[in-house]
């Protein structure tokens, strides 16, 4: 979904183009294109903007739930102060 552009405007898709379109070298290189007469979808724009936060998924295995919980917990707390993806910092 996401690496097809529609998820553009929800959730992770929406974070990662609002971050793009504050970037000014991906913004000039899409005006580029503009200029010369290569517009693009919203989609794609979407496509290259998450092309562009370069992200990866990360998974480990826990011996158990309660592992499970207790490892979750303790990356949030570590992502708490982080501005990472958070709208709202």
């Amino acid at each position: 979904m996401y690496r097809r552009g529609k998820a553009a405007v929800s959730g992770l898709g929406e974070a990662v183009l609002d971050r793009a379109l504050a970037d000014p070298a991906f913004v000039q290189a899409h005006l580029k294109e503009l200029l010369a007469g290569q517009p693009k979808r919203a989609t794609v724009w979407a496509q290259d903007a998450l092309r562009w936060a370069d992200l990866y998924v990360r998974w480990t295995i826990t011996a158990d739930r309660p592992a499970a919980v207790a490892l979750e917990r303790a990356v949030l707390n570590a992502l708490a102060a982080s501005t990472l993806w958070n709208r709202a910092r």
